[in-house]
């Protein structure tokens, strides 16, 4: 929240100023100061699509290879290769930790994941279980909650499927 004038909050909400109509900004005043931030947006974001990598050459040229390369690298959701790297750290530290993680898990590679799971996974299908190898009756439980917030009553859904031994 922004300073309080004539009674009024101020909230800033993508650079335009809301709440300002008793002193004289009418409500398309706001809307075409947002329209011409969002074309501002737009041309920043096209001058940063032109950007090229220069290299000079043997000769002492200056050649222009293109786009930067870093863009191409990976084709797929950005949720899918989070869940990814948490599942692997996971399972490399149960490892870590004598608990028996097949290989063929912790070496799963991001489009074998992909694969398995998709471009958005399921929760549900990532959760796993693991014994301890020195102690069989040891098990450890591994649930993802999503990306949203974990609430209490989540927490306590959990406890309570745990100690009744339903998961």
């Amino acid at each position: 929240m922004g300073a309080v004038k004539h009674g009024m909050p101020r909230e800033k909400v993508h650079g335009v100023l809301w709440g300002e109509s008793r002193e004289g900004v009418s409500r398309e005043g706001v809307r075409e100061s947002g329209e011409q931030r969002v074309s501002e947006l737009r041309r920043k974001s096209e001058i940063e699509l032109e950007r090229r990598i220069r290299v000079e050459g043997d000769n002492g040229e200056e050649r222009i290879l293109g786009p930067c390369l870093s863009g191409y690298v990976d084709d797929g959701s950005t949720e899918s290769h989070r869940y990814y790297l948490s599942r692997r750290t996971v399972l490399e530290m149960l490892r870590d930790r004598g608990y028996s993680v097949p290989s063929s898990e912790i070496d799963l590679s991001l489009q074998d994941f992909r694969a398995l799971h998709g471009q958005n996974p399921d929760v549900e299908r990532l959760r796993f279980s693991a014994t301890h190898t020195s102690d069989p009756s040891e098990r450890i439980l591994v649930i993802y909650c999503g990306p949203g917030i974990v609430k209490v009553n989540v927490i306590r859904g959990l406890h309570g499927q745990i100690a009744n031994r339903t998961l």
